[in-house]
Formats: structure tokens, C-alpha cells, sequence
């Protein structure tokens, strides 16, 4: 396999609705000239989640895109939160408070392993409107967060 092809490009956002108590991942990736795409819902959020919910959504929607990209490869990861980008840079959820709520905590864990099954992720903050692919993910991930509502 040539470099080239083991270079994937991926850009991922959360959305969270704090009134219903739901939340959505969306996620999208492209490779040589082929995309892929997807989404994730989240229901039911605790009281003690409901701070974090747009953390927890925009994890969520790292952890799938990484789970869809197979083992060994180079990842250029975009998302708009930097916070996510430094949890991710540092290893661990930084804030002490933050990284005490199971389920925020579960899935940043378990897209940790999956980084560490790539070759490289980079993750690179992009934001606006401006960015085409990022509008795209930003609106399966709401769509995501519709469809909890409507199912709860």
C-alpha cells in the first residue's frame, strides 16, 4: 500500500440540544476519491451530563469517524473544538471535573484506542462557514440530534 493510500481525511462535529436532553455525531471521510459518511444519535442525558453534552457529541463523533478508517492509517482529523483538539493532543480529558463524567469519559477512552491503532492522527481546528465539509458534518450531526428527539 502506497503512502498516498493510507492517508485519509476526516472531519467531524456534535451538536446537543440541552432542552431535550439529546444530542448527535456526525462525521464525514474521504479517501483517494471515495466518501463516506455518517451519524450518531445520543439520548437521555443525566442531569450531571447536561453541562457536557456538546463534549460528549463532538467525542462521540471523533470516536466513530476513527472506528470507520482502518487500523494502520494516517488521519488528518478537522473539527471546530479545541478543546477536543487538546484533550486529544494531551492524552486525557484535561479538565478534572470533566473527566469524572462516565459517559464522556468511556468515549474519549475508546477513541484513544482507536488512535492508537493509526499510524498518525492530526488534528487540525477548522471553523466557519467557509469550510464546505465542515457545514456538511455540522448538519448530519444536528439531523442526528433531530432524529433523538423525535425517537425519545
Amino acid at each position: 500500500m502506497s503512502n498516498s493510500s493510507k492517508i485519509f481525511d476526516a472531519w467531524t462535529d456534535g451538536a446537543y440540544s440541552p432542552v431535550h436532553r439529546v444530542g448527535g455525531a456526525g462525521w464525514l471521510i474521504r479517501h483517494n476519491d471515495e466518501a463516506r459518511q455518517g451519524q450518531s444519535s445520543i439520548k437521555g442525558f443525566r442531569h450531571e451530563e447536561l453541562p457536557h453534552g456538546s463534549e460528549i457529541a463532538e467525542t462521540l463523533a471523533v470516536r466513530r469517524a476513527l472506528q470507520n478508517i482502518p487500523y494502520g492509517a494516517t488521519v488528518k482529523l478537522r473539527t471546530d473544538s479545541q478543546t477536543i483538539i487538546d484533550w486529544f493532543n494531551a492524552g486525557k480529558i484535561t479538565n478534572e471535573r470533566k473527566s469524572r463524567i462516565p459517559r464522556l469519559r468511556s468515549i474519549f477512552l475508546q477513541a484513544r484506542d482507536e488512535i492508537r491503532h493509526m499510524e498518525r492522527v492530526e488534528f487540525i481546528k477548522v471553523g466557519g462557514n467557509s469550510n464546505q465539509e465542515l457545514s456538511h458534518v455540522h448538519h448530519l450531526a444536528r439531523e442526528a440530534s433531530a432524529i433523538a428527539r423525535l425517537r425519545r
